[in-house]
C-alpha cells in the first residue's frame, strides 16, 4: 500500500530523513539513528509505504532507548502522516 501524500509532504519526509542520515553518519547524533541511505532514496522517489515509515520510526526509537543515557536533547521533532517523530541527541 502506498502512502497518499502530496509532493510537499514527500519532500518534507525525504528532507527530514536525509538530515537524520547525514547527522548520524557524521557523528552529530550519537548513537547514529539512521545509517541506511536507502530510506532517504525511497522517500525521495515517493515509494515509501506506511509499513516502511513505521519500520524507520521503530529503528530510530529502538536505537534511542537501548543506550545508557546521561542526558537527552531533542534535535528534531515533527509530526508526519499522523505520527510524531522525535529525534534525540544522546551522550553516553
Amino acid at each position: 500500500m502506498k502512502m497518499d501524500l502530496t509532493l510537499d509532504q514527500w519532500r518534507d519526509l525525504a528532507n527530514q530523513l536525509g538530515r537524520m542520515y547525514h547527522e548520524s553518519v557524521e557523528g552529530k547524533i550519537v548513537p547514529p539513528v539512521l545509517n541506511d541511505y536507502r530510506w532517504v532514496e525511497k522517500a525521495s522517489k515517493c515509494e515509501m509505504t506506511p509499513e516502511e515509515l513505521l519500520t524507520v520510526m521503530s529503528i530510530i526509537q529502538m536505537r534511542r532507548i537501548t543506550t545508557n543515557v546521561k542526558y537527552n536533547k531533542i534535535v528534531y521533532s515533527f509530526t508526519f502522516y499522523g505520527y510524531t517523530m522525535c529525534i534525540v541527541r544522546m551522550r553516553i
